[in-house]
């Protein structure tokens, strides 16, 4: 019995063992220092938003940090999904590869969410900004909106929510024939090092019949 609990204890150990190990591995996947080529390169990014051809090509040649750079001028890709509230198995899915969308929905109560993908210089996806806005339109008015606040998904793990901006979640209208709702957050963006932050926003407009639209910017 001993020797069977001790193969069992071992075992428990060497798994224990091999989480960490990995753990560890994805932690230390980039560079102790960064290169002062790409240093420079993530300070003109943080300065301006921007990166050169020339720049771009130089953080590529270390993976471990270029897939945690976004590339500036990559299109974005936004998307969002909007419901009933009563009835979450009825989904209206919209995939766009522009900056804006609606949703034609009716009177009731809904709810939405919507998003902005941003893809690293690799072309994965680095993080999806999201932001869900629940409300509700009688036909003669908006009659609330009672969820309005952001999220991160499929971030790439150093990579930062870390607030709203410009005082948002703001919403205006409400009782009214129309609603708008401002969203706008701030991310920090590290590899190895914090080199940059960059702001997001997503604003939408509810009518009182129910129909949605929004933009997204980055």
């Amino acid at each position: 019995m001993r020797n069977r609990v001790l193969t069992l204890t071992l075992s428990i150990l060497a798994i224990l063992g091999m989480a960490t190990s990995t753990a560890s591995a994805s932690a230390n996947d980039m560079p102790d220092k960064i290169p002062a080529e790409v240093q420079s390169a993530l300070d003109h990014f943080g300065n301006t938003g921007e990166l050169t051809e020339q720049e771009k090509a130089t953080i590529r040649d270390y993976p471990n940090i270029a897939k945690h750079v976004p590339d500036p001028d990559a299109p974005i890709e936004t998307f969002g999904t909007s419901s009933p509230a009563d009835n979450n198995d009825s989904e209206s899915v919209s995939t766009l590869e522009s900056s804006s969308g609606s949703f034609n929905n009716g009177t009731g109560c809904w709810i939405t969410r919507v998003g902005v993908r941003k893809t690293s210089l690799l072309g994965n996806t680095q993080f999806d900004y999201m932001a869900r806005i629940d409300y509700c339109a009688n036909g003669a008015t908006v009659t609330s909106v009672h969820q309005k606040y952001h999220y991160l998904n499929n971030a790439d793990g150093v990579t930062y929510l870390r607030g709203y901006a410009n005082g948002s979640p703001h919403v205006s209208g409400v009782g009214g024939s129309r609603s708008d709702v401002a969203i706008h957050g701030f991310i920090e963006l590290c590899a190895g090092v914090c080199y940059a932050s960059l702001y997001l926003k997503i604003d939408a407009t509810i009518y009182n019949g129910g129909y949605f639209e929004w933009s997204a910017r980055v």
